[in-house]
């Protein structure tokens, strides 16, 4: 979890409005006690489009100047695993973004094209909690076109949907990857007639399984398990969740087991 805020503005700035995702802006890095700037020259200019870099300098930075306004200087504190980190920066200028709804169709699939491949050179660096974050901005631009999506963007909503899971999966959420990998199968129908022509199916029952586990949905997992080994009977991940799940379903008769005994002393 990170947790940024402003500690001192040391120059105001001007007006009310802040920069928004995807805007150029410019800025000037004057310090911080961090090494994890030590490419950031102090002093030194920087012009970008906000949500367009990799990594956690860039994504603190992001996060900082979307709290700025124009000519203002300001510092910041950064609270992020064990670390406490200070960090100053001055928004020059801005060029705001059209709101989604705004933009054309064209722009928005390439936005969120490019959203996705910075989500995935992210998970790479094992950030996945920024990865998440860049996968969420490639599929709120992606089914902002919902209603006239085509085939080729309903792939890419399932892939943006299946890398979400993944990356839930890493930051132990299981109610994330249950909520993407439901859509994906189309949990509504109980046959999962939606699965059986997916390219990602055993992507999909494998990462919902895992999170039913988790929560303790013990039948359900065992379904999504049989599924999978209908269609490649040797998946060591799956086996391998087949036995963990054996081990927590002993478990949990246990506890009822110790809990029935001490109801009834």
């Amino acid at each position: 979890m990170m947790l940024i805020s402003k500690i001192t503005s040391i120059c105001p700035g001007n007006g009310s409005l802040t920069p928004n995702n995807f805007c150029k802006v410019e800025f000037i890095f004057l310090e911080s006690n961090s090494s994890i700037f030590e490419n950031f020259e102090p002093g030194g200019c920087f012009i970008y489009k906000l949500q367009h870099n990799v990594g956690l300098d860039w994504f603190i930075i992001d996060t900082c100047i979307m709290k700025m306004n124009v000519n203002e200087c300001s510092k910041f504190t950064v609270s992020y695993l064990d670390q406490i980190m200070h960090i100053t920066l001055q928004l020059n200028c801005f060029t705001p973004a059209p709101d989604i709804w705004l933009m054309t169709p064209s722009d928005r699939h390439a936005i969120a094209q490019n959203m996705k491949e910075i989500g995935t050179q992210t998970f790479r660096t094992k950030n996945f909690l920024i990865a998440a974050e860049k996968y969420g901005h490639a599929l709120k631009l992606l089914i902002s076109d919902k209603c006239t999506a085509d085939n080729a963007q309903k792939e890419l909503i399932n892939q943006v949907r299946l890398n979400l899971s993944l990356c839930f999966m890493k930051l132990n959420i299981p109610e994330g990857v249950l909520y993407h990998c439901n859509y994906i199968a189309q949990n509504d129908d109980p046959t999962n007639e939606a699965l059986k022509d997916s390219p990602h199916v055993i992507k999909v029952l494998y990462r919902r399984a895992w999170a039913l586990c988790q929560i303790n949905e013990f039948a359900k997992c065992q379904e999504d398990i049989d599924r999978i080994l209908a269609f490649d009977p040797e998946n060591k991940d799956t086996l391998n969740l087949l036995s963990h799940l054996a081990n927590k379903i002993k478990q949990s008769d246990r506890i009822m087991s110790n809990n029935l005994r001490s109801m009834f002393k």
